[in-house]
């Protein structure tokens, strides 16, 4: 019967088809095939809430950071016009409240962190048109006390707190408009920031990202010049010894401009997405090598006049994603990470007038993360509150029981899906969940009924080998090429490993099941069977023989006999404990 109301029928609801016999005929299928645009939504997550906050005049960057203590993490902007930063403290349910301090001077660069090693978190600012950082040092009582000016170069901006020595002491990084340098004010637990060096650059940087690229353990320094199409890396050699720098991603017919490192393939190394100044705008994607370059995986499109990017997993799949604000466009762009260093969807999303920086981080503690974006022109920060977004799947695990390290090569996840999600599974985010911890990724997806909505996907089961024995609750996530999520869970009973010490010597199908016990073994030890649920089915004192063999009639306690099937047989040792599985078939 057809639907009567057609607004269900643009959701995409209904699938309409005739099976003749074991063949299935699909008429139909308004399930998502024509009722939804391609990949315009980030699987798993609703970005539609959105609160502003008016700040001062004229902000041009901001940080995210716990200013005062409280678990929850707030905000601060370095205000251009108003020569001061505005501090919004957070209550952790979404209110903020706003508090200023001034600082005398225009202010662009601003970042937060703690450089004395107090415990507080500081906060640094860039003078502009004066040679002067700025630092607001965390005080007792949870406040920022007045300015601090420590001499730099003229203009500071782009201000990075970093450790970047890795000596467990936090550094400033930052750059001018007179050198072709990185400067790092290196940090020695104190508040005397009086040790600086010029690290040589090739070319004036206007833009700098800190990450480890070549997975060497160290920190390395990219930088560009918003005036050619190069990125240069300073590759770090351990301490504050940076080799000269290398280009390590050439675009050509861009010029190379604001970036961000962070993993993108999943490889532990620092990639690279670098927005392009030019009018004919885009962001660049490059997975970092061992040799400190980048390989280029694509550039694509993205707004008119990109401000800034950031690099974040936004949706819990594991695979960041990347977050691009406009200027001219005044909205932000979400691109969804497939964990290859490509983009597989965009979601675009409103700001505020002229939106110059962007940040991903947890502020009201839901465990994702939400979207921050600083506006100068309007003077306000936008936060897009990031809330998890699944439908509800059923799933059964093939084989219910696995045990740890023997078995079957695959476990099946049988997924009834609901009408909202499509059977075209997208294979990319279909992923395996113990809690928040990532078992493992689907190797394939097979459509099992288009018009029930069930499929089947693969995993390895050696992804199960990480886990603990016991009854443990698994998760299954993914969505549907239109980005529409599912989320199911289900119930695996995980055994122990086999262990070779004991095995079953008479055959299958004999009683008494006669097991044997390899090593020597005290006669008084404890020895229990169990069922494959983990009951206990029969437990006695001192059942092993003088022959290192146990005789089991098949009965439970209390005489009544055993149902047919596979059992565990545990023997309590001095040393620990041996399991072994038996097969009682009557």
């Amino acid at each position: 019967m057809l639907p009567g109301n057609s607004s269900e029928l643009a959701k995409g609801r209904w699938r309409i088809g005739v099976r003749l016999g074991s063949l299935l005929l699909v008429l139909l299928d308004l399930a998502g095939a024509t009722s939804k645009p391609h990949a315009q939504m980030l699987c798993g997550s609703d970005l539609s809430n959105t609160t502003t906050l008016t700040v001062g005049t004229n902000p041009f960057s901001m940080a995210v950071s716990d200013l005062d203590g409280d678990g929850d993490l707030d905000i601060v902007t370095a205000n251009a016009t108003s020569l001061d930063i505005s501090i919004l403290r957070n209550d952790g349910g979404g209110q903020f409240q706003r508090a200023e301090r001034y600082v005398g001077a225009r202010v662009i660069g601003i970042d937060a962190g703690d450089i004395d090693g107090d415990g507080r978190t500081d906060v640094v600012v860039g003078c502009t048109e004066l040679a002067l950082l700025a630092v607001f040092w965390g005080q007792p009582g949870d406040t920022l006390g007045e300015p601090t000016f420590v001499p730099a170069p003229q203009n500071p901006f782009e201000i990075r707190i970093r450790d970047l020595d890795q000596d467990g002491q936090m550094d400033v990084l930052f750059l001018t408009d007179f050198e072709d340098s990185v400067s790092v004010i290196w940090g020695d637990g104190t508040r005397a920031m009086q040790s600086r060096s010029a690290i040589a650059t090739p070319v004036r940087p206007k833009s700098l990202a800190v990450g480890d690229v070549n997975g060497d353990g160290h920190q390395d320094i990219a930088v560009a010049s918003c005036g050619d199409s190069t990125t240069f890396l300073l590759r770090g050699m351990g301490g504050r010894s940076f080799a000269p720098a290398i280009q390590a991603l050439n675009v050509y017919g861009t010029n190379a401009c604001r970036m961000a490192l962070d993993d993108l393939n999943g490889d532990r190394r620092a990639d690279l997405a670098v927005l392009n100044s030019l009018a004919t705008s885009g962001v660049s994607l490059g997975l970092g090598q061992s040799d400190g370059t980048f390989d280029l995986t694509m550039t694509t499109a993205a707004g008119n006049y990109q401000a800034d990017v950031t690099i974040a997993d936004l949706n819990g799949d594991f695979w960041n994603d990347l977050i691009v604000v406009d200027g001219s466009s005044n909205d932000v762009t979400v691109m969804g990470g497939t964990g290859s260093g490509y983009i597989q969807s965009y979601t675009t999303l409103p700001a505020g007038a002229s939106p110059s920086g962007v940040a991903a981080a947890d502020l009201d503690g839901d465990q994702t993360l939400d979207i921050i974006v600083v506006n100068t022109n309007s003077s306000t920060v936008s936060i897009t509150w990031n809330r998890t977004s699944f439908h509800a799947a059923t799933v059964g695990f093939r084989p219910s029981v696995v045990q740890l390290g023997s078995g079957p090569a695959i476990l099946f996840a049988e997924v009834s899906l609901p009408a909202e999600v499509d059977v075209r599974i997208d294979l990319r985010n279909v992923r395996l969940l113990w809690g928040n911890q990532l078992l493992g990724r689907a190797l394939d997806v097979t459509v099992l009924d288009s018009l029930a909505g069930e499929i089947e996907v693969r995993f390895n089961r050696e992804v199960l080998n990480s886990l603990g024995p016991g009854y443990q609750m698994l998760t299954i996530a993914g969505c549907d090429s239109a980005g529409d999520a599912f989320r199911a869970e289900s119930v695996v009973n995980v055994l122990p490993p086999r262990n070779q010490s004991i095995w079953q010597e008479s055959p299958i199908g004999r009683v008494p099941v006669i097991i044997r016990v390899s090593p020597a073994v005290a006669s008084t030890s404890n020895v229990g069977i169990y069922d494959c649920l983990g009951a206990l089915v029969r437990e006695q004192k001192g059942w092993v023989g003088s022959d290192r063999t146990i005789l089991w009639d098949g009965n439970r306690r209390g005489g009544s006999p055993a149902s047919s099937g596979v059992y565990f047989v545990q023997v309590q040792t001095g040393a620990g404990r041996l399991v072994g599985k038996v097969v009682l078939l009557r």
